[in-house]
């Protein structure tokens, strides 16, 4: 269904997870408008007037292409597409781009990036950017439905003695 979000959510979800080139290239073709879907639900990646399956990475016919529709996203599953994004390039070997990607992610924290934010604190080496992934590990787990890691996160938070990092519990207060 070209519309069900729910469904698309869940596939996006899937693909973030997944974290694999394959995954990435349809990510990049989602973010950049660049993925349609054939009536039979085929999705083809677009770049420029040739398309390409997602699943198979033949391309396809001009003419199949050329009569699909644009894969749609409404401003969630933007947002989920661009995370997922930025939660890749976490385990970048470039320094600036781990950098650039937990500063896109501190922008609104996501649950949904956990598994991939916990990797990055695991293997992070650069102290500067470890004690930033604590924060956005912070700011995602405080959203968590999982009440142990909520007050885990704010057990990081107390322990920081940092009034920046104490301000992530002021709306937690109101509660």
């Amino acid at each position: 269904a070209q519309d069900d979000y729910a469904d698309k959510e869940a596939a996006i979800q899937r693909l973030v997870d997944a974290g694999d080139a394959p995954a990435l290239a349809v990510l990049q073709a989602l973010d950049d408008d660049a993925v349609v879907a054939t009536s039979s639900g085929q999705v083809l990646l677009q770049s420029g007037d040739r398309f390409t399956d997602a699943v198979t990475g033949r391309q396809v016919p001009d003419s199949v292409g050329s009569e699909a529709d644009p894969v749609s996203l409404n401003n969630r599953l933007r947002g989920l597409v661009s995370g997922g994004l930025a939660a890749a390039r976490l385990a970048s070997p470039d320094l600036a781009v781990r950098q650039a990607a937990v500063d896109a992610l501190l922008q609104s924290p996501d649950p949904a990036f956990k598994k991939q934010i916990d990797a990055a604190r695991d293997r992070e080496k650069d102290a500067s950017i470890k004690e930033r992934l604590d924060t956005l590990w912070a700011m995602a787990s405080l959203q968590d439905p999982d009440a142990a890691l909520r007050y885990e996160a704010v057990r990081l938070v107390a322990a920081r003695n940092d009034l920046q990092m104490r301000e992530l519990l002021v709306p937690l207060v109101g509660r």
